[in-house]
């Protein structure tokens, strides 16, 4: 007969033992619901963290296919580029960037916060007199950074 506090420690390791092998798992494999672009950026931005770069854009990509226009994720994907020292994708991930928010400003020029993430993809390709037109549209319509 095994004693109890033996039989605890061994569900104890169990558990340890099946909660790294899921954290290395994507979720589909293990039956869980499917992930989405969020989560796909969520992921690709802890593994830019953890410095695994192409596992990074690899997630950048995923979340891309599910929601290509999303700017945000073009921004990070030029960052993690960037640490790559592939700047030709830089260029291209911030001008895909500079796209997005020319769409979302299109729509609402007053909307401060794109002028603002638009400068700083431009002033990242070395265009400063247009990100410095758009950091002063941020500020005339109200955004500050910090505000987020």
């Amino acid at each position: 007969m095994i004693k109890p506090k033996v039989l605890i420690l061994i569900t104890l390791l169990l558990s340890l033992a099946i909660t790294a092998t899921a954290e290395d798992t994507p979720e589909e494999d293990l039956g869980m619901y499917a992930p989405n672009a969020e989560d796909y950026k969520d992921r690709g931005i802890a593994a830019d963290v953890k410095g695994e770069y192409a596992k990074a854009i690899g997630y950048f990509d995923k979340s891309l296919d599910e929601n290509p226009n999303d700017g945000t994720v073009w921004h990070y994907k030029a960052q993690t580029y960037k640490k790559m020292g592939k700047y030709k994708e830089v260029v291209e991930c911030y001008e895909k960037t500079i796209e997005f928010y020319d769409t979302v400003i299109a729509s609402n020029p007053y909307d401060g916060e794109s002028w603002w993430m638009k400068g700083n993809a431009l002033k990242k390709l070395g265009k400063y007199g247009r990100a410095k037109d758009c950091f002063g549209n941020a500020k005339e319509y109200g955004y500050e950074p910090g505000d987020e």
